[in-house]
């Protein structure tokens, strides 16, 4: 058996539900372990509440764009933990932050080596780090990361080293069907709720859940009777007028704005019908889960959204409003820099929000297409890359060749 370090972002962050079914689910031939301290509390939530603020002000950013993304290449700046030392290859997820002689990484876009930072200032760092012969492979979590992380490094990206490797979670069953159908279609919606009005504010906004809300109300002014046959529950942080304004025109809406244990939200899932994510970026385990379950997913065709929901396999892909720049010529994601969520508050498009609510209309209306869509999705999961004893197969081939045990 070799031993493989699974090392979250320092100091003291934790590891991102990406990662759940690598150390649930064994890789084969490797034993995993993770930090033998807790991750911290005070410094992460306040680091990620100050990530943020600098995200609102265009000088905020231009002023830590001088500092953070300097700080993340560099590998000095991070101790080594004894479970660290002792395995055979270190995995950085999601950043280059590591001094083990031999390492693999991940990344959801170049970006995030950099903090979520822009990487254009150190692109010659991260080209760097990645071409050290310690670093054995590089894992992107979608085509659309690793083009983007092609096109930014050009003539030094690890082109032999460099695979896709999609986020994965195992199969359930006992899902929602036909058999136990009641007559309510029930939507979910399951975003993020942190401490911070800032942070909710952001994922309201960039996670669909404002989106969300005004398709319910242009859904009730159209089709009253459909918006009869919902119950919606959502798991977001959501303004109680909304909120209240939405359960005057009848939609049952049931909202959830404390912590869910994975456990809690996989339980939802399965007793979902859709999932309405009409999201301005890529949130790689909600598309994930919800599939898991049986869920078929509507979202907006944004970055690399279209590889993880397939167009009537697995949910509908939607086309987000128009007056949106979503990434740069680089592919580099625009939803973590200055400008971006105010660009979003401000824009009401209404022909985009029709398009949503005609998705959800032709399922409601329409239950034998809804279970359907429901049974090609649960079937198009199981065969798919993101089912996780596929994935971790893949993925244990992959960690052979980097500690020179196989070669693919």
């Amino acid at each position: 058996m070799r031993s493989l370090y699974l090392k979250p972002r320092p100091p003291g962050f934790k590891l991102h539900s990406y990662y759940n079914e690598l150390v649930a689910n064994q890789i084969p031939e490797w034993t995993i372990s993770t930090p033998s301290q807790g991750p911290g509390r005070g410094l992460p939530n306040f680091a990620r509440q100050i990530h943020v603020v600098v995200h609102r002000s265009s000088v905020l950013w231009a002023i830590a764009n001088s500092i953070a993304p300097s700080l993340e290449t560099n590998e000095r700046l991070t101790p080594t933990d004894s479970n660290e030392r002792k395995a055979d290859l270190t995995y950085c997820a999601n950043h280059l932050r590591t001094r083990s002689t031999a390492w693999v990484v991940d990344c959801e876009h170049l970006p995030s080596l950099t903090a979520y930072f822009d990487p254009s200032t150190v692109t010659k760092k991260v080209a760097r780090r990645l071409n050290e012969s310690s670093c054995r492979a590089v894992f992107y979590w979608s085509k659309k990361s690793l083009e983007n992380c092609a096109l930014t490094l050009r003539n030094n990206f690890p082109a032999n080293k460099s695979h896709v490797v999609y986020p994965a979670v195992m199969p359930s069953t006992g899902h929602r069907d036909r058999n136990n159908f009641d007559g309510k279609v029930r939507i979910c919606h399951v975003s993020t709720v942190r401490n911070s009005y800032f942070e909710n504010m952001s994922n309201f906004l960039v996670k669909g859940t404002r989106d969300l809300l005004l398709i319910l109300k242009l859904l009730a002014q159209k089709h009253p009777q459909l918006t009869r046959k919902l119950v919606v529950t959502v798991r977001a942080w959501c303004p109680q007028n909304l909120v209240s304004e939405l359960r005057a025109k009848g939609v049952n809406l049931q909202l959830i704005q404390s912590e869910m244990s994975r456990s809690e939200v996989l339980s939802l899932l399965s007793d979902s019908d859709l999932g309405v994510v009409p999201c301005h970026s890529t949130p790689t385990m909600s598309f994930i889960e919800a599939m898991s379950r049986g869920v078929p997913v509507i979202t907006n065709d944004v970055w690399a959204n279209s590889e993880y929901v397939s167009d009537e396999r697995s949910g509908l892909i939607i086309q987000p409003p128009s007056s949106v720049k979503y990434n740069d010529s680089l592919l580099n994601p625009l939803w973590y820099r200055p400008g971006f969520m105010e660009k979003l508050r401000k824009t009401v498009d209404r022909e985009y929000l029709q398009r949503h609510v005609s998705a959800i209309a032709s399922l409601v209306e329409d239950e034998g297409r809804l279970f359907s869509l429901k049974k090609t999705t649960e079937e198009y999961f199981k065969k798919s890359e993101f089912e996780a004893y596929t994935r971790n197969q893949w993925v244990g081939t992959l960690l052979d060749q980097a500690a020179g045990c196989s070669t693919i």
